[in-house]
């Protein structure tokens, strides 16, 4: 674990260590969300390097310049891609 400063507010709070470099590093490079990732794994690359913060299907398409209709059609089906799943 390691400390970590909203730089906002100043809020302290402790992050795992792994996901803070992704956070802070992986994230930020140009080719961590390519127009040709797959639409699962850039959303879940998106949630990944903003600490997992909810978005709605606007702003998930936005970001990966996707249809938002397509991304909630693949999200809500029957079958949860790494773990993602619309909040009821």
């Amino acid at each position: 674990m390691v400390d970590s400063v909203d730089v906002r507010t100043g809020q302290v709070t402790q992050k795992d260590q792994l996901q803070d470099t992704i956070i802070q590093h992986c994230a930020r490079k140009d080719d961590f969300i390519l127009p040709n990732t797959a639409l699962t794994d850039a959303v879940f690359r998106v949630f990944l390097s903003n600490g997992n913060t909810p978005l709605d299907c606007k702003e998930l398409g936005a970001i990966i310049s996707k249809q938002p209709e397509i991304i909630l059609k693949t999200i809500s089906g029957p079958r949860i891609y790494r773990g993602i799943r619309p909040v009821n």
